[in-house]
């Protein structure tokens, strides 16, 4: 996967608990960036990796991780 560009969207919620992350493999060339994760959940499973990608090679640029409760409705990212 080259990456992703989430536009300035957030995730809210949802639980990433089984191999392989979100986005799988990102290569090296891959850039995963402006995606907000709220109230997410990335717990792996006993001997499992779980995130933002299984492998990862690339940059991560403008992501925001927050509590569910510590969110508001209202927030831009830049």
């Amino acid at each position: 996967m080259n990456g992703h560009n989430g536009r300035g969207y957030a995730l809210y919620g949802g639980k990433y608990t089984g191999q392989g992350g979100l986005f799988g493999t990102v290569n090296k060339t891959g850039i995963v960036e402006n995606l907000a994760f709220i109230g997410t959940d990335f717990s792996p499973a006993s001997g499992q990796s779980a995130g933002i990608a299984q492998k990862f090679y690339g940059r991560l640029e403008k992501l925001y991780f927050f509590e569910r409760e510590a969110a508001t409705s209202a927030f831009a990212l830049d």
